[in-house]
């Protein structure tokens, strides 16, 4: 029957062997009356591999999954339903509409200049804050505390106000605008016009604190110089007096002159840089007086690229004393490209870039000491380099006679002291004009107004969006149990699951309509008409053909087909016999009253027990050429078929019928069909779709194939319309009577 190889099984086709006399066939298309051999496909299954799981794998057919989640339907539209539910509930949530509402403030980035009383030197007035800083500024706690009060929010949370207020700098531009989303209009308008003021106001007092310290400091410096000045004229004209007029060579008094101007530009830089240090310890106090408060979360990146200025402001500062074969430069060169490169490949985006809430005034400190702190030490690194030019100018006044050269000594300290006189005292005024000037360094351009419509709302997008994520879930969990449905659906389904021919498929009939009653035509009657038409073929005219119709499991169709095979074929002009060999569950008991065939006491179990004749066993039906033999009323052990009497039947039956089809028990159910099998001429399994995992067919045929049984094919039952072949005779039935309904109406 089948050819084993170990544990492994396998679909060959054997053409031109000879095969046994009870696998003979005959060719319907020969007209020679001889049988000649047509290629017979012999499917082998077993362990191993692939195919350990039985059968290839199953490639998912596109038009069956559609055909699946329409088959869900409910399950879909529940799920969309339920979704749609939460998407409303949501957006009610938050279908309150907000109104946007802003003001601009700008910053003078152009540079104004002012004269020195009784001088016409100009002084050109520098800021003080950088864009950053002061947009850092505007959401200081302090203003939002104070905004609030006139506002009359004084029962909102800051942290609150802050996360509505965005504060923005457009491209390009010194305009810094302050935004603001809240459900009340009136009180953003009232908020944001009283923040801007609050916030120019502070900037204006920060600056002009600032210059007021400034002032102090410088103003200090210049009475300091100004006394020395009048110490070095009275030594000067002192050594006039005493030595008489001593004239400088022309070489003499350019070194001197230029000795001069080298040593004020050295003063004035450390002046710069000691300024600058003051600006850094008075924000370093600032800093430790400030109290960390959260108003918000913003990014906080570690300073790669100010540590990138602060090299780049060294080395220009280097670059204007040394050369660059020096040891200084040369070290602040290879710093700067390795943070160059830093800069490059984003390291610090990856390393140093964390979330946390951080008080606006503590930033601004932290910027104001960076700037600070690059200041002074750019500055301090040019005077430290003016100075070294100095002293090797001064050098070169040694070789000078004594008198020349005292004399030259007094006239440079008297010269230089003069020139930072005049930088002094032009610094002074410039702090002067800067705290004592009403004109602030920042103006508002335009206050905050009601605006005529509020920001759309988001209601209806998260609706919207609600609706789409649901309808994508409710069809990702349906594809899904499509997907995992591991079930017969198709013929095409069940051929590839078992590796076996597909012999036919019957769609899901009505209760009253499963049975082939008569032949004037109908669905049932076509369907298997066609079925017994395929198993007919296997028939070997020669003598009686034994059919077993197997399942894997109870009501899957097995007795019905069995039936209604043995009907076509008796109205063929058959003689044919149906023998109900489950001893478990006779279904042939049960189809009795609706044929109107009375069953007696007598069966199989009596035949196989030796208690009746097969004649006395067999049942009339009142259908010509069709004969039944029940199981008979009573007990029936399983043993009876391991007696031996069950061949000896079976050959009975064989010499009295064309055609003996065989109802057993299920596969899985019970060992009695693999009794039974050895001694049937083939086997035809019946699958019911939708019932059950592709696993339990594939092991109910491994039993079959187990016994040496010749398995012809699967036969489909109980299929859905919508998963039955289109070119399937049932679907051009259903139509035809479609048509009929449509044309009696």
């Amino acid at each position: 029957m089948s050819e084993r190889n170990g544990d492994d099984f396998r679909v060959r086709d054997r053409v031109g062997d000879e095969p046994p006399d009870h696998e003979r066939r005959r060719d319907p298309r020969s007209t020679d009356g001889g049988e000649p051999m047509v290629p017979q496909v012999v499917v082998e299954t077993g362990g191993g591999g692939e195919e350990d799981q039985g059968g290839p794998g199953l490639p998912i057919d596109l038009a069956v999954v559609l055909v699946g989640l329409r088959r869900r339907k409910l399950l879909i539209a529940g799920i969309f339903a339920a979704a749609a539910v939460i998407s409303l509930v949501v957006a009610l949530a938050v279908r309150d509409h907000n109104w946007r509402v802003f003001a601009t403030v700008l910053r003078k980035s152009e540079q104004k200049e002012f004269l020195v009383t009784g001088s016409n030197q100009p002084i050109v007035k520098l800021q003080t804050y950088t864009l950053p800083t002061l947009l850092r500024l505007v959401k200081a706690t302090e203003n939002l505390e104070q905004a609030k009060i006139e506002a009359g929010m004084e029962s909102v949370d800051t942290s609150e106000l802050s996360r509505s207020i965005l504060v923005e700098n457009p491209k390009d531009t010194d305009i810094i605008e302050v935004i603001m989303d809240w459900p009340e209009p009136r009180e953003a308008v009232a908020l944001v016009n009283a923040l801007v003021e609050i916030y120019v106001e502070h900037v204006d007092r920060l600056q002009k604190l600032e210059a007021t310290q400034a002032h102090e400091y410088l103003s200090a410096e210049l009475e300091m110089v100004g006394a020395r000045i009048g110490q070095f004229e009275d030594d000067f004209v002192s050594f006039q007096e005493e030595q008489g007029v001593v004239e400088l060579s022309d070489s003499a008094g350019r070194l001197l002159q230029q000795i001069s101007e080298f040593d004020a530009m050295a003063r004035k830089e450390r002046l710069d840089a000691e300024m600058a240090q003051r600006a850094v310890e008075l924000a370093q106090a600032e800093l430790a007086a400030q109290q960390p408060t959260v108003v918000g979360s913003v990014y906080i990146r570690r300073p790669v690229q100010a540590r990138l200025v602060e090299l780049e402001a060294e080395f220009a500062a280097a670059m204007s004393v040394y050369t660059e074969e020096t040891a200084t430069v040369k070290e602040l060169r290879d710093e700067i490209a390795l943070v160059q490169d830093l800069v490059r490949r984003g390291v610090e985006d990856d390393l140093n870039e964390s979330t946390i809430s951080r008080n606006p005034v503590v930033d601004a400190l932290e910027q104001i000491l960076v700037d600070r702190r690059v200041e002074a030490v750019s500055r301090m690194a040019r005077a430290e380099g003016y100075e070294q030019v100095v002293e090797q100018m001064r050098e070169r006044l040694l070789t000078l006679p004594e008198l020349e050269r005292q004399f030259a000594d007094l006239s440079h300290r008297l010269e230089t002291l003069r020139q930072v006189e005049v930088n002094l005292a032009k610094r002074v005024e410039e702090v002067r004009i800067i705290r004592d000037s009403t004109a602030a360094n920042l103006s508002i351009t335009q206050l905050a107004k009601v605006p005529n419509y509020p920001l759309p709302s988001k209601a209806k997008l998260v609706f919207a969006a609600g609706l789409l994520l649901g309808l994508g879930l409710a069809l990702a969990v349906a594809l899904g149990l499509e997907v995992a449905d591991t079930s017969l659906k198709t013929l095409d389904d069940a051929e590839r699951a078992l590796a076996i021919p597909g012999l036919g498929e019957v769609p899901l009939l009505p209760p009253d309509g499963v049975l082939v009653r008569g032949l004037d035509g109908g669905v049932t009657v076509e369907i298997y008409r066609q079925i017994a038409s395929s198993l007919l073929l296997e028939r070997n005219l020669g003598a009686g053909w034994i059919l077993m119709v197997a399942s894997a499991d109870h009501y899957e169709g097995r007795t019905t087909t069995a039936v209604n095979v043995a009907r076509m074929a008796a109205a063929r002009g058959l003689k044919v016999c149906v023998v109900d060999a489950d001893l478990r569950k006779p279904n042939l008991r049960e189809l009795a009253p609706p044929f109107g065939v009375e069953l007696g006491s007598g069966g199989l179990a009596a035949v196989l027990r030796g208690v009746e004749t097969v004649e006395e066993a067999l049942i009339e039906t009142g259908w010509p050429g069709l004969m039944w033999l029940p199981v008979g009323s009573g007990a029936a052990p399983p043993e009876l078929f391991d007696t031996g009497g069950l061949a000896g039947l079976l050959d009975n039956l064989r010499q009295r019928f064309d055609l003996v089809v065989v109802d057993t028990a299920p596969l899985l159910a019970s060992a009695d069909p693999m009794l039974v099998a050895p001694h049937v001429d083939s086997v035809v399994l019946v699958a019911e779709a939708f019932s059950m995992p592709r696993a339990a067919h594939r092991e109910a045929l491994r039993r079959l194939q187990s016994t040496g049984a010749k398995v012809l094919g699967v036969l489909l039952n109980k299929v859905p319309p919508s998963y039955t072949q289109r070119f399937s005779v049932h679907s051009f039935r259903w139509r035809e009577v479609a048509r009929g309904i449509v044309n009696a109406t």
